[in-house]
């Protein structure tokens, strides 16, 4: 008899590990809550679908059912992982992982006008409700939803699945410049021509002894350093790398890079970026070549 195929495999982060491993010995957590959670660590494990169910004494079907859950899920839990949400919230995200989909036909909860009001909280800068808090977590709109009497009483579960319902995802920001081109478009331009004209001139520059450099800065870097070693991977276990980490303030990096060459000039990397630190950056930079000529392109 031929074998079937080899189930998908589970990886899990030593935190999401950690939680789903708290969630199975915490003897106050609901029966399916632990079973499912054995399932997912079991998976992680290297067990098929067919190992697990003998061990849990349920059917394969079912551990393949919840398997294609996590697997589905895996990306929105790196995601709230990468940017560091708290690890009560990722339980309660992973919690609504593991829970059941809400039975087809069934009421919802709350009227329209209610959700709108949630999407507008949600929506909105936790700062202006109080909140000492720069991004919304399901724990934080909960309280506040409660606070507004917007809902008597919701779970950060049932937050998360509502967020997740109208596409918000508050944990999630990316960079946004706006368009100067607009504001005004033949300045623009011109300005954008002048400096491709002289990115594109560069190396025949560089032959004839001018530097066409680039000057950048990158300020409120954290820095941070974990509290304990990373441990090696061993046979069994993979690297265990420490979640828990140490403040030491940030600092901002100025940076420059020859053109021609790609290669960084004298970059500074202090705890302030005042007039005072740019002008000591770019003497030093300055200094590299102190025959040289200046001149600047904004």
């Amino acid at each position: 008899m031929m074998p079937g195929p080899q189930p998908l495999p589970i990886k899990l982060t030593p935190l999401v590990q950690q939680i789903l491993q708290k969630m199975v010995r915490q003897y106050t957590n609901p029966y399916w809550l632990v079973i499912r959670a054995k399932m997912v660590l079991y998976a992680a494990a290297g067990f098929n679908n067919v190992d697990i169910a003998q061990r849990l004494d349920t059917d394969s079907d079912t551990i393949a059912r919840w398997r294609a859950r996590w697997l589905a899920a895996a990306p929105r839990l790196s995601e709230a992982e990468a940017v560091s949400m708290p690890e009560k919230d990722l339980r309660d995200l992973i919690e609504s992982v593991l829970s059941d989909d809400p039975r087809p036909g069934t009421p919802d909860t709350f009227q329209s006008e209610q959700f709108i009001q949630m999407v507008a909280v949600a929506c909105s800068d936790p700062r202006d409700s109080a909140r000492e808090i720069s991004h919304w977590t399901p724990r934080e709109l909960a309280d506040e939803f409660e606070k507004r009497v917007i809902v008597e009483r919701i779970s950060p579960r049932h937050v998360g699945r509502v967020l997740e319902a109208m596409g918000l995802q508050p944990h999630r920001s990316r960079y946004w410049l706006n368009n100067e081109r607009d504001l005004d478009p033949s300045a623009f331009d011109a300005q954008a021509s002048t400096i491709c004209e002289l990115y594109t001139a560069a190396p025949t520059l560089a032959t004839q002894g001018t530097h066409t450099v680039s000057l950048d800065e990158k300020t409120g870097i954290q820095a941070l350093e974990r509290k304990h070693p990373t441990r090696p991977m061993r046979l069994g276990r993979v690297e265990l790398r420490e979640y828990e980490y140490e403040r030491h303030g940030t600092l901002a990096l100025i940076a420059n890079f020859e053109v021609a060459t790609g290669q960084a000039i004298q970059p500074t990397l202090r705890p302030t970026r005042t007039e005072e630190d740019l002008v000591a950056h770019v003497r030093q930079t300055l200094a590299t070549d102190p025959d040289g000529s200046l001149s600047s392109t904004n």
